[in-house]
């Protein structure tokens, strides 16, 4: 565990953003959060939300994107756990 307050270890995680990204495989980005003991994460694709033929390609994002985001960040909120 980070010793510190939160928002101490909410910026202790930065210096692990290109080991966080590497895992990943691909540039994520990255988003503090003023007054808040977070930060968004996020992987950003462009799709026309309305346009039923991406729907399929937008869910197979989702899930592929949500599955390797909880796999990869678990470990490290393990370091930050209180």
């Amino acid at each position: 565990m980070i010793a510190g307050d939160k928002k101490s270890r909410q910026v202790a995680i930065s210096p692990r953003k290109e080991d966080i990204e590497s895992e990943y495989g691909e540039p994520l980005v990255w988003q503090r959060l003023t007054d808040k003991i977070s930060c968004r994460v996020k992987d950003e694709r462009e799709y026309l939300c309305f346009d039923i033929e991406d729907k399929t390609e937008v869910f197979a994002f989702l899930k592929d994107a949500s599955d390797r985001m909880s796999v990869i960040f678990h470990n490290y909120i393990l370091e930050y756990k209180e």
